[in-house]
């Protein structure tokens, strides 16, 4: 069976979305996504099957029928991601069929006590095996990492779950929104072909800017498709699924 990973935790805006096309889509050929959420403005028409959390027993069959034949991302809201656990717990061993749980998390004092409640639900109420859950640290400063978070993995690990890595606070992601680009997309961009149409607009009298800040969003996105290569690596996801 191909891979089926979930993306949540019960704080919003987090990354959960950002993470789904940025860091698990790229990885995961022909991946299909199911949004549970009532309205999620992260995905355009035909990018993911939109379900809420008060029709678990379609997204299910869905998930299930959809990994014969293709990876799966569930990317839950935070305004559904109670509901859905809950209607979760109603079935016996249904984790056994999730692969994978990524657990965005980021510097604030209330998304990283949801963070560990979300660990403590996974863990102690739906059954799933640490080993199962990885937490991805968002917006982090290099200088401050430890100070901002170092309880809350501390905490974690208490748990049995550790970080698959963190993404520094950047603004590579909103230059790739702007674009209409991931940043897989961005990153396969030549940078030095983008230099010398900005150069040739100059001469033309034309303003060089536009392609300048184009071209450091390629180089910015070249450095962080590496990290989030990395960190897709640490998740240790067969992508060829379990048989």
């Amino acid at each position: 069976m191909n891979p089926i990973i979930m993306v949540s935790n019960f704080s919003g805006n987090v990354g959960k979305t950002t993470l789904t096309k940025n860091l698990l889509l790229p990885n995961l050929p022909n991946a299909k996504v199911f949004a549970v959420e009532d309205v999620n403005a992260g995905y355009t028409q035909g990018e993911a099957v939109q379900l809420s959390a008060a029709q678990t027993q379609e997204i299910l069959e869905q998930v299930i029928e959809s990994s014969f034949s293709n990876p799966v991302i569930v990317d839950v809201g935070a305004s559904n991601v109670s509901n859905f656990f809950a209607a979760l717990s109603t079935y016996d061993n249904m984790q056994e069929f999730i692969t994978k749980v990524v657990v965005p998390s980021e510097p604030s004092e209330k998304v990283q006590t949801d963070t560990i409640s979300t660990l403590h639900y996974l863990i102690e109420s739906l059954g799933f095996a640490p080993e199962k859950i990885s937490v991805v640290l968002n917006k982090v400063n290099p200088k401050t990492e430890q100070a901002v978070f170092g309880k809350m993995l501390e905490e974690a690990a208490l748990l049995g779950v550790f970080s698959a890595g963190t993404i520094p606070e950047n603004n590579t992601f909103q230059a790739a929104s702007l674009q209409g680009k991931s940043i897989q997309e961005l990153a396969s961009m030549n940078p030095q072909e983008i230099r010398q149409k900005s150069m040739e607009d100059a001469k033309k009298g034309g303003d060089p800017k536009q392609g300048i800040n184009l071209m450091l969003a390629v180089a910015s996105a070249k450095n962080l498709k590496a990290n989030l290569d990395r960190i897709f690596s640490n998740l240790n996801i067969d992508v060829l699924g379990v048989d």
